[in-house]
């Protein structure tokens, strides 16, 4: 009886017991942990960022970076950007960027974060050297290749130039990539 008791406050505690913390890991597409400073590329065709004078489309935005740490959690420094076809929604209007820079990618047990200052230029209305600045909260799930930006606040930091936006939110997903083809978070 106090044999069987044991065990069953065993088993009980087993259940209730927290769950080891797992921490976040990249995988190539053969299943095998990537290797520092492996190259890794983040691309979206879903990144938009709504102002009050518009939402900004991209038709494509790609982040590049290596692979400085995968165990316990994601470290991925960015080296360069690019941001493709982004205009604004409904009226057509092209809008270049003309810097982004990115902080690490870091992912850690479901969620991650990156901070990120870019500037553009919307040359059909006459507005130069429009930027924002802000921390995307990312988010992601295991066994998936892909990192979601839910809706991160940007602000146009000190002094905007006249006519550009001043606040601004930014959606989409980007799907991870290395040079054999899909990266997996674990």
């Amino acid at each position: 009886m106090i044999k069987r008791t044991m065990l069953l406050l065993a088993a009980l505690a087993a259940l209730f017991a927290p769950a080891a913390a797992q921490g976040a890991e990249l995988r190539d597409s053969e299943g095998n942990p990537l290797g520092g400073s492996a190259e890794i590329t983040a691309t979206s065709s879903n990144m938009t960022i709504t102002t009050a004078s518009g939402t900004i489309v991209c038709a494509s935005a790609t982040l590049y970076g290596g692979v400085a740490e995968n165990f316990p959690e994601v470290f991925i420094p960015i080296s360069s950007t690019t941001m493709e076809g982004c205009k604004i929604k409904g009226l057509n209007i092209p809008v270049p960027f003309t810097t982004s820079e990115v902080s690490p990618i870091h992912l850690a047990e479901g969620q991650g974060w990156t901070s990120t200052t870019f500037k553009y230029d919307i040359p059909a209305v006459g507005l130069s050297n429009c930027h924002f600045e802000g921390v995307f909260e990312l988010a992601y799930k295991s066994e998936s290749d892909v990192v979601s930006l839910p809706g991160s606040a940007l602000t146009a930091g000190a002094s905007p130039p006249p006519g550009c936006p001043t606040t601004g939110l930014a959606h989409g997903s980007f799907t991870l990539e290395d040079a054999l083809g899909p990266v997996t978070i674990y």
